[in-house]
């Protein structure tokens, strides 16, 4: 007699295939004339969402559920804080109400998307990291950290992410890498109703792109701090240009307030209201200097760039107040001429890394703190500014070779290793 007891592992198995069958209906494929469909999320059952960064410049497009059937839809709105875009459906197609979940650290997680005709892709892993609200480069609060242990394509991601039990975690992006991220669903619900009101939200910009630095040792007494933000462009007609700030400056603080890092000073700058004035306080060559900028909203230059007619440069980032989207991930200083001579390196040669993102490309190759890049792609480096130089000219995809000077710890200098890292930029 065959043995009839549950094979669990089938039974697993089972349960996952009915989950998916059973959250089909939420997913969504969305076609835009001259481009690659993308995956979407049924939200309402006239709205459907997708990953903003994504999506291309269009005001129409066709949407594909399960089962073949399709609506035309326009665009309702954009918001690149939050990563969120908006379609309104034309005619309002049927969803079950899904009840939200809060994520569980190593819970399972189930990302859907949708193929060209509207079929089902499916992705399995777990949440491997939980964080508190933060903000995303783009000024927009995001209210949990939920990162997934796998890739999403370009095409999968905007599809809803379910756990275990079927309820609804939020929507799927990529982050660094091609990571995984997760939008809360709460996010969706808080930014959805403004923007189909009014297309866009409101945040508050600068027209900077910043980079952390490290204060020089003479600069810091005066400066009380150690660090600040490096500007490295600025847009002519943006509030801080306007202001006096220029190229070379180091912002130290917000109305009096010091910033600790580029999300930090995003965070406040977007929650500022549009029309307000600003202190910012930098410094430039060593002297401590104050500009008061008038706030503009940030949501109006984006609109422009989509028109195509970009602030500062044809990469939205560059409108934020961040430098532009790190391809790297790391915070870097320059080296002494002490430094230089301890590590055996050519004068004028080498930035010290300060930091690495979690999960960044500098991370994946294997770069860590303290690590003295010399080259990179066999180019010299000897300043932040010859770093971003090489890294802006870099493109998706393509392979990068850092030569770097790394001491032995806890022995100090006497233990020094000259080495090459290497990888290949994320690119779709």
């Amino acid at each position: 007699m065959p043995d009839q007891t549950p094979n669990p592992l089938t039974q697993w198995s089972d349960a996952l295939a009915a989950l998916v069958a059973g959250s089909a209906g939420l997913m969504a494929s969305v076609r835009t004339p001259h481009h690659r469909p993308r995956s979407g999320t049924l939200w309402r059952p006239d709205v459907v969402i997708g990953s903003e960064q994504v999506f291309p410049k269009a005001d129409t497009a066709e949407i594909v559920v399960a089962g073949g059937r399709r609506v035309a839809a326009r665009l309702a709105g954009r918001d690149r804080g939050t990563n969120i875009v908006a379609l309104r459906l034309e005619t309002p197609i049927e969803v079950a109400a899904s009840e939200a979940a809060e994520p569980q650290l190593g819970g399972l997680a189930v990302a859907l998307g949708a193929d060209p005709g509207g079929a089902p892709l499916v992705r399995l892993g777990i949440v491997r990291a939980l964080g508190p609200a933060w903000h995303s480069r783009a000024g927009g609060r995001i209210d949990r950290r939920i990162a997934l242990d796998f890739l999403v394509s370009r095409g999968a991601e905007g599809g809803p992410v379910l756990d275990a039990a079927g309820r609804l975690l939020g929507m799927s992006t990529a982050g660094p890498g091609g990571r995984a991220l997760v939008i809360p669903a709460a996010t969706i619900d808080r930014v959805l109703d403004p923007l189909l009101a009014t297309g866009r939200i409101e945040r508050g910009w600068l027209g900077l792109a910043l980079h952390p630095v490290t204060l020089p040792d003479a600069a810091k007494p005066a400066a009380g701090q150690d660090r600040g933000l490096m500007v490295m462009q600025v847009a002519p007609d943006g509030p801080a240009g306007k202001a006096g700030v220029k190229e070379g400056d180091v912002i130290l603080s917000l109305n009096d307030h010091p910033v600790r890092d580029g999300n930090d000073l995003i965070a406040r700058v977007a929650d500022l209201p549009v029309g307000s004035t600003a202190l910012l306080t930098v410094d430039r060559n060593g002297k401590r200097l104050d500009y008061k900028a008038a706030i503009e909203e940030r949501a109006s230059v984006w609109q422009k760039e989509l028109e195509g007619a970009a602030e500062v440069a044809p990469r939205p980032e560059l409108g934020a107040i961040k430098a532009p989207e790190p391809k790297f991930g790391i915070t870097i200083t320059r080296v002494t001429d002490t430094e230089r001579k301890e590590l055996g390196v050519m004068d004028k040669i080498g930035v010290r890394v300060v930091s690495v993102d979690p999960g960044s490309f500098a991370d994946d190759i294997g770069l860590t703190e303290g690590d003295v890049i010399v080259s990179i792609n066999r180019q010299d480096v000897g300043s932040p500014a010859d770093v971003l130089k090489i890294q802006g000219s870099l493109k998706g995809g393509q392979a990068v070779a850092l030569r770097v000077v790394r001491t032995g710890g806890a022995r100090g200098h006497k233990d020094l290793q000259k080495l090459w890292v290497s990888g290949r930029l994320p690119g779709e």
